[in-house]
């Protein structure tokens, strides 16, 4: 492998978090794994852990755009302005982002991006024609963030069967194929295409659009827990042959990149609460800043990676910018909220972190979770006749409370306190005036 480092492997599903992942499935409750009736099997993801790093205790934030550009740039929402998913016509991520592929290109890395981007169409995507084929100069979010090659979609899809894959193409050309193939299985093999052809260092992200609505059923023989025949008949069922199509097709992933590639499974927020069961069906998956809504599986193995370790410690998605870019030998300054795990990696050493945080906002409304510890800290800023106000905070022990039931607030205002002010600190008095908010 020339120039050094790692080639680099990034995962990314949509909408699964801790409770769809077996490996994970004790970490909730004793009870879950014997209890939950639609757990879907997942055995490469627990091989995967088994030879890598598997951390617990993984923060994204609540929806799938503000995930991802955390994860690109290593700065959280407020900072990028992506706080909510980016729906068609809004401005995405600014293209004056330093993102984690254009300083893994200066590096000397191939760079390509498969599956869903979710980061903005461009001024330009409606100009694309399907029937045309290929168009000239088309403006492509994606390839301008560093991503020289994208195999995929700008936003989510309508049908996993009927949809339209944008490719780049020699120059600045892209070409538009409507298709009719399984869209999780044919991200897989564009990225095994892409993965054969290269000779020097390569990063690839792999975005899957599954398990994210709408449902459709993997073709037979993309799932466990289905026999031939055998048809997905209720939404849950649907749900679960998705996730488990998403393991398999990560297992000829895994075969393809090779046994010199860092590979990172990553989920982009909680378990749509439709498919929660358990002690996860409590309202507040993806979408909420509650632990359902944020905490997500997060798995790597690799060269040099410590085998069947799991680390508690909590981390955030924008730690793997700085982490990635580290193994990459490229520069991870420009990634303002993200410290290196590396030292976790490698040799099971403790990570930096001393806090960790997350956030979504939409329309002026805030929902923020901070932790120390422990403890755990929820604020929220609604608008109430077109003004902000501050809704009482709320306090969680997550070492006896994992699923914020028992709200401390009231019996430990001091925490409270304590943890505003650490807040404030953490992010250098940011973001902006919203702390200053009166109260609701």
């Amino acid at each position: 492998m020339a120039g050094g480092g790692p080639n680099i492997l990034v995962v990314l599903v949509d909408d699964v978090g801790v409770d769809k992942i077996g490996v994970y499935a004790d970490d909730a409750d004793p009870t879950y794994r014997d209890t939950a009736t639609r757990l879907p099997q997942t055995p490469v993801i627990d091989a995967l852990a088994e030879r890598g790093v598997r951390f617990t205790d993984a923060w994204a934030t609540p929806s799938c755009s503000p995930t991802r550009a955390a994860l690109y740039t290593g700065r959280l929402p407020f900072r990028t302005g992506i706080g909510d998913p980016v729906e068609t016509g809004e401005e995405g991520l600014s293209p004056d982002e330093v993102t984690l592929p254009a300083l893994l290109s200066e590096a000397g890395y191939a760079t390509a991006l498969f599956g869903k981007w979710h980061l903005g169409e461009g001024t330009e995507a409606d100009d694309l024609d399907p029937h045309a084929l290929v168009a000239e100069a088309i403006a492509l979010p994606p390839r301008d963030m560093g991503f020289e090659h994208f195999s995929g979609t700008l936003a989510s899809l309508d049908d996993y069967y009927l949809w339209t894959r944008l490719t780049t193409t020699l120059g600045d050309r892209v070409r538009a194929d409507p298709l009719t193939s399984y869209a999780t299985q044919q991200t897989t093999e564009d990225a095994l295409d892409w993965i054969a052809d290269q000779r020097d260092r390569w990063f690839a992200t792999v975005a899957y659009h599954a398990p994210h609505l709408p449902l459709g059923d993997p073709p037979r023989g993309c799932q466990y827990s289905l026999g031939p025949g055998e048809t997905a008949e209720d939404r849950r069922e649907r749900h679960r042959a998705m996730v488990e199509c998403v393991d398999q097709q990560l297992g000829e992933l895994l075969d393809g990149a090779g046994d010199d590639t860092v590979v990172v499974f990553l989920g982009d927020n909680g378990t749509d609460e439709s498919f929660t069961e358990g002690p996860f069906n409590d309202g507040r998956g993806k979408a909420s800043i509650y632990e359902s809504g944020i905490r997500v599986p997060l798995i790597v193995a690799g060269p040099d990676v410590a085998q069947d370790l799991r680390i508690a410690q909590p981390v955030h998605v924008t730690d793997l910018f700085t982490t990635l870019a580290e193994l990459g030998r490229a520069d991870s300054a420009t990634g303002d909220d993200g410290l290196s795990i590396a030292p976790a990696l490698l040799d099971g050493g403790t990570t930096e972190r001393s806090w960790i945080y997350t956030e979504m906002i939409k329309q002026g409304a805030i929902q923020a979770g901070f932790r120390v510890d422990d403890h755990k800290l929820i604020i929220k800023i609604d608008h109430l006749q077109n003004a902000p106000c501050l809704r009482p905070p709320a306090l969680y022990d997550l070492s006896v409370d994992r699923f914020e039931q028992d709200d401390l607030a009231e019996q430990e205002p001091g925490r409270v306190v304590e943890l505003w002010d650490d807040l404030l600190e953490a992010l250098d008095g940011e973001p902006g005036s919203w702390p200053e908010q009166p109260d609701c």
